[in-house]
């Protein structure tokens, strides 16, 4: 991402070089048509810059994802563990906001700003989480495809009523799951994105 951002600088700076020199502008830029109108810059290099440009979001956008994949293993790994409490639970995954008290979920907020909001949930007896609530900041900025590439397969649990969400199950481990609300693609589930998810705690 960052060889991308500085191409496009590079560009920009090489014509804007020319200019000071009182090199002759290109037609496109003097008559100011072609992709280089109103840049200083020719066609060919606008182009090239306008592709540094891009490249640079796409690497954004992946590293974007990547650390959210990073944050919801690393709480796996967290929730996976044989005794765990509440409050490590929320103090593995951001700092707490509310604590709705008894056997109600405690609200987070996370550590990574690719998440919005967090809660813990916990289990009807005693001080231990059930699992860990996230909702995504960014609309569309994760998918299903994305958790796939992560965690493998995927279940489909059959939907109870007509207006519930659709739902995908990954294994993440031996102690934990993953439980993702699905809005649906073209092709269904597969090519959906993910507003929400739930980490399930697994460990009897």
């Amino acid at each position: 991402m960052k060889r991308a951002a500085a191409l496009a600088l590079l560009l920009v700076a090489c014509a804007g070089a020319r200019k000071d020199k009182g090199e002759r502008p290109t037609d496109g830029a003097r008559l100011g048509s072609g992709s280089g109108a109103g840049t200083g810059l020719s066609p060919t290099l606008a182009a090239d810059a306008a592709l540094a440009t891009a490249a640079a979001g796409d690497a954004g956008a992946a590293a974007g994802r990547t650390d959210m994949m990073t944050t919801l293993k690393s709480a796996c790994e967290l929730l996976s563990r044989k005794t765990l409490t509440v409050s490590e639970a929320v103090a593995g995954v951001g700092t707490l906001e509310r604590d709705l008290g008894g056997r109600l979920q405690v609200i987070v907020k996370p550590h990574d700003p690719a998440f919005a909001k967090a809660q813990v949930t916990r289990l009807p007896e005693g001080d231990t989480p059930a699992g860990i609530d996230f909702e995504v900041a960014t609309p569309g900025a994760l998918t299903v495809a994305a958790l796939g590439v992560e965690f493998g397969a995927y279940k489909e649990p059959p939907r109870i009523h007509p207006d519930s969400p659709y739902k995908v199950i990954f294994k993440a481990g031996p102690g934990c799951s993953v439980v993702a609300v699905v809005q649906r693609g073209a092709k269904g589930v597969a090519d959906g994105v993910v507003p929400r998810l739930t980490l399930r705690r697994d460990v009897l």
